[in-house]
């Protein structure tokens, strides 16, 4: 929290984060503030659902300027570090939960969001507590109906807020599925079948109110974002996208490498549980799985594509043979052991509800054409910290060590640089950039037009040129 009100009352405003809430955020909520108590949700300056806006319009209905708006926006990264504290407090030691979460609260998107009025930060603290609600389901701790209704809420909530973040009703839905617990895959699928059916089925209802919500939008826009974000980006689904966020949990995993190798070599020593294959041959099959996701799809630098930014651009200094990034590919490879090592200890409800949250994250985050790391660094943070807080953080560390260094050294250490390096990233983003210059919010977005025509005669991608009646202000102007 002490980053982002520095930057608050010490940077200037500049950088990315400053033009996107200058330009679009900052406009939308104060429309929003003079259009309450019934504000036009039909067309406005923002591709998100508009629960952080509505928010932050109460906000400037009674105190008005910016400083305040910022100091609430911020408010949302004081609520994401205790709740994120709290959840990890719970599985682990003080000085493990802090460990493990500070991470996650320095990220520079989280940080820069928070210093500025952006949305992201407040979708994270509900993508949170969901899987938080999610994992206590999943632990049987949260099956009566008020945890069920908390669920359905925390996702309306979510939802409101951030309409792609509605992968995270798949957490719900497999917490409430191993609710009454079972050690293997093969119980969850075979044991007390009719009660599982009925928790999952009472999760999805308590879930349906999300998905409606967001319908009612899509039918109010037309589309999954207002109108006027309609040809922001071309149609389509990014294939890269699980190899990237393989790789992100890889480079990420470095970091963690103190906590999750002690698990992997444990595991590759101990001898083979019953019914199950050797150990080696599940990190194997992980690393060579992981590795096929990401030498099937195209990999390497393309900003046409939505592959640039973050990872992207050390992906583009170093070689990409067939379009395959040698980055890429080498680091999914890692974030597959990684990910390998960390789940092989939890028990299976929490196994598969963290992994079932992950695959719907990869899912979600591919069906949009910008494969931007400020997408996914923030949730591959989350996902590492609960899953290595629920797996104990066993076996003691004691006299072991990586590469000369004690492991206990490392557990610091890794989480420690990538704090400071989160947050000198942050502070250069914002005091290394050039002055932004007078911003019109009421200026055409630079999407709705037309580009040229294409001298070759190939149809060029024309955003909204040909929706009749299109404004490129709505009915926010």
């Amino acid at each position: 929290m002490v980053p982002v009100l520095a930057l608050i009352g010490l940077a200037p405003i500049r950088g990315r984060g400053a033009y996107d809430m200058l330009r679009f955020h900052v406009p939308a909520i104060e429309r929003f503030a003079g259009q309450l108590p019934s504000p036009d949700l039909t067309d406005y300056l923002s591709a998100t659902t508009p629960g952080y806006h509505l928010a932050l319009a109460l906000v400037a209905s009674v105190t008005g300027g910016l400083a305040p708006l910022r100091l609430a926006g911020a408010a949302c990264t004081l609520l994401f570090a205790i709740l994120l504290g709290w959840a990890l407090g719970r599985r682990a030691e003080a000085w493990k939960a802090v460990t493990l979460g500070a991470p996650a609260v320095a990220s520079s998107y989280v940080v820069l969001s928070g210093a500025f009025v952006l949305p992201d930060v407040a979708g994270w603290l509900g993508v949170l507590a969901v899987l938080v609600i999610a994992l206590r389901a999943a632990e049987g701790r949260a099956t009566c109906g008020r945890w069920l209704a908390m669920g359905g809420m925390a996702l309306l909530g979510l939802a409101f807020v951030r309409q792609i973040h509605l992968w995270a009703a798949a957490a719900l839905w497999t917490g409430a599925w191993w609710s009454l617990g079972g050690g293997r895959l093969l119980d969850g699928l075979t044991t007390d079948l009719g009660a599982r059916v009925r928790r999952a089925v009472t999760m999805l209802v308590a879930t349906l109110p999300a998905f409606a919500m967001v319908g009612a939008f899509v039918a109010l826009w037309g589309g999954l974002t207002p109108p006027m974000f309609q040809g922001q980006y071309p149609p389509g689904v990014s294939l890269a996208g699980p190899a990237f966020v393989l790789a992100l949990v890889g480079a990420i995993g470095l970091f963690f490498l103190g906590w999750w190798w002690p698990m992997l070599t444990s595991s590759l020593a101990a001898s083979p549980g019953a019914n199950r294959g050797p150990a080696w041959l599940g990190a194997a099959g992980a690393v060579l799985g992981a590795g096929v996701v990401a030498i099937a799809v195209a990999t390497d630098y393309d900003k046409d594509a939505g592959r640039w930014t973050g990872l992207w651009n050390v992906a583009q200094r170093l070689p990409a043979p067939g379009g395959r990034s040698v980055v890429i590919v080498g680091l999914a490879m890692l974030g597959g052991l990684t990910i390998w090592s960390v789940v092989r200890p939890l028990s299976a409800p929490i196994r598969w509800t963290l992994l079932a949250a992950g695959l719907a994250f990869v899912v979600a985050f591919s069906a949009g054409h910008e494969l931007w790391q400020r997408y996914a660094e923030p949730f591959v943070l989350l996902w590492l910290a609960l899953a290595l807080a629920h797996t104990g953080c066993h076996p003691d560390s004691a006299g072991r060590s990586v590469i000369g260094v004690g492991l206990g050294v490392w557990r610091l250490a890794g989480p420690a640089l990538f704090v400071v390096g989160s947050l000198v990233l942050a502070g250069a983003q914002v005091w290394r950039a050039p002055p932004l210059g007078e911003i019109d919010p009421d200026a055409p977005l630079p999407w709705t037009t037309p580009p040229p025509p294409d001298p070759l005669g190939a149809a060029p991608y024309a955003p909204r040129s040909d929706v009749p009646g299109a404004n490129p202000l709505g009915s926010a102007s």
